[in-house]
């Protein structure tokens, strides 16, 4: 609740995570880290109860590099993924040193957020009448492969399984 009041700039994710996550009424902000679509996680380091408190939310896929997530845990993560829900990874790190931006391998696994978002009223019969007309559909989102796989398949876009990450577009030529 605290990453998510402190980093979220007032888009969906983060009122959606602060509207139904607690945090404490008092801490001070020592540091703070804003999402980036390029890092694709935020943090915070607070003061709180006399502790300091590093936290990060972001990307399972990006943060999890930062802390380490077990076999069982990755699984767990694409298993929800995989029916369309975004999942957001929680971790805490033991450093209050630190620059947030130059966080190393040290945290841990503490959590997951999972968000799902309902496809807008109308979304497939657009799809359809736009497929039956020769466009092509194509969706570009900052959101794990799978969850967007199985979103785009609810939205009966043709062609869905063929994903692409920004990674992999990178490499290719132009």
């Amino acid at each position: 609740g605290i990453v998510a009041q402190e980093t979220s700039s007032g888009n969906a994710t983060g009122d959606a995570m602060t509207a139904g996550l607690p945090k404490p009424e008092e801490y001070k902000v020592i540091d703070r880290l804003a999402f980036s679509s390029e890092r694709k996680f935020s943090g915070v380091r607070v003061s709180l109860d006399g502790q300091i408190h590093t936290m990060f939310v972001g990307a399972p896929e990006f943060l999890g590099q930062l802390a380490p997530l077990k076999k069982d845990q990755q699984k767990r993560i694409a298993s929800l993924a995989a029916t369309g829900q975004r999942v957001l990874l929680v971790a805490t790190f033991n450093d209050a040193e630190s620059e947030l931006k130059k966080m190393k391998k040290t945290g841990r696994p503490v959590g997951i957020v999972v968000l799902s978002n309902e496809l807008r009223a109308g979304v497939t019969k657009t799809v359809s009448y736009l497929q039956r007309n020769g466009v092509s559909i194509r969706v570009i989102s900052g959101d794990s492969p799978d969850t967007v796989r199985s979103v785009a398949q609810r939205a009966g876009i043709a062609h869905s399984e063929r994903v692409i990450t920004g990674a992999e577009l990178e490499l290719l030529s132009e």
